[in-house]
């Protein structure tokens, strides 16, 4: 019951990372491209005055999140409250937590757009580590309080702590970071919304919300019609292929500036020549971490272990596990795409979260996990695993010569 319930706080809860609407990525273009001229690739070897052109970015950072937070805020607790309101006997303490949660989640969102702008820059190892830190601090503060009977609000209390120890590593790790908050009340924004961030961000907005539909949705359905048990497990195995996924990501994330600096130069040939590489060494990866949690659970399964009773059957599973290896492909094209300053294919990503957010509306007290996994892989596998490429290639050779920088989305600050 208990997993159930974590699982489905969690679910709804990720949509804190796609709340920000593609701002995070956008930003993270801008910058990349405003310190480009800054004297080197590393941003540790910058001088400290170089970071002022990150200032006004980070006035406008600031300012979005205020109001993206805010709205976070509203339609979680929201839906939260619905959610949980007709729960049984802990309906009231559930909401009351919940709505607590989410006002730190909103600050969580905050955090990571501003990782994601200075991964833009060239601090992708501090950005990571602060993400691996948050997670881990979590993942320990959440069992320490759980183990102390403290139930369902440890997420609230580990949410906390996470979040504080994550944000205090970010900013000692770099003085050029530091600096680059200082004196900020002084400083404003040229920035402008709708003339420079609006268009690029639309489509990325529409890749992001789609991809909260497609990989967090199901959940919240199960709970609701299948109850908290098949919930829990489909959401141990969210949770667990999504983290090979994030982790894997890392790779893509590390060359970030070197790609935005290729197509901003028209250098497409390098471009598409590295991007190769790291495509086949990613997707490479995220097929052997998937063999080895596979085989994991195998194991956990020949020996009878209670523990693998949470997860979805191994067959379910596997199937999830071939879905996710051609999920990575899919993200390698978007990190590709964004640094070239576009986002072709939205399209298909809100397809697929058409086709799986339709499967628990129709089937409603029919949806189980076996039917939640097997219309996941079916559409993902098919609109982001097989079209995706396909139409990625054909806009590729379209569209190779077409961009310059002055059709890149950005400012001059």
């Amino acid at each position: 019951m208990e997993q159930g319930q974590f699982y489905t706080f969690l679910s709804l809860a990720a949509a804190q990372f796609f709340f920000d609407l593609g701002a995070g990525f956008v930003l993270a273009n801008i910058a990349g491209r405003e310190m480009a001229d800054a004297g080197s690739d590393d941003p540790h070897d910058m001088h400290v005055e170089s970071f002022e052109k990150l200032k006004p970015v980070i006035v406008f950072a600031l300012r979005w999140s205020a109001v993206a937070g805010t709205v976070l805020i509203g339609i979680l607790g929201i839906v939260g409250y619905l959610l949980f309101s007709d729960g049984g006997p802990d309906a009231a303490y559930l909401t009351n937590i919940w709505l607590v949660y989410v006002l730190f989640i909103s600050f969580t969102m905050i955090f990571h757009l501003f990782l994601r702008m200075f991964e833009g820059v060239g601090f992708v190892v501090e950005a990571a580590l602060s993400r691996s830190i948050q997670s881990f601090v979590n993942i320990v503060s959440l069992y320490i309080f759980a183990a102390m009977g403290f139930g369902i609000i440890s997420m609230v209390f580990a949410a906390i702590i996470a979040l504080l120890v994550a944000a205090v590593y970010f900013l000692a790790s770099s003085r050029q970071i530091r600096s680059s908050f200082q004196n900020l009340a002084a400083r404003t924004s040229d920035i402008k919304w709708i003339q420079d961030i609006l268009p690029f961000q639309t489509k990325v907005a529409m890749t992001w919300l789609s991809g909260y539909v497609i990989f967090q949705s199901q959940i919240p359905f199960l709970y609701r019609f299948a109850g908290p048990i098949e919930a829990g497990k489909m959401g141990i195995a969210v949770q667990v292929l999504q983290a090979l996924n994030t982790s894997v990501n890392i790779f893509l994330v590390y060359n970030i500036k070197s790609w935005t600096n290729l197509a901003k130069n028209n250098d497409f040939a390098s471009l598409n020549r590295d991007f190769l590489k790291v495509l086949l060494f990613t997707v490479t990866l995220m097929i052997m971490a998937c063999a080895l949690i596979l085989s994991g659970v195998f194991v956990l399964d020949f020996y009878d272990v209670a523990i693998v009773d949470r997860f979805p059957s191994l067959s379910l599973l596997t199937v999830y596990a071939i879905a996710a290896c051609f999920n990575q492909i899919f993200f390698a094209l978007g990190y590709y795409f964004r640094a070239r300053g576009e986002e072709p294919l939205w399209w298909l990503s809100v397809l697929a979260s058409i086709g799986i957010l339709a499967v628990p509306i129709v089937l409603q007290s029919k949806f189980d996990v076996e039917s939640a996994i097997y219309s996941f892989a079916a559409f993902t596998i098919f609109f982001l695993g097989i079209l995706a490429p396909i139409f990625g290639i054909y806009y590729i050779r379209k569209h190779q010569a077409t961009i310059s920088p002055a059709k890149m989305p950005g400012v001059e600050l």
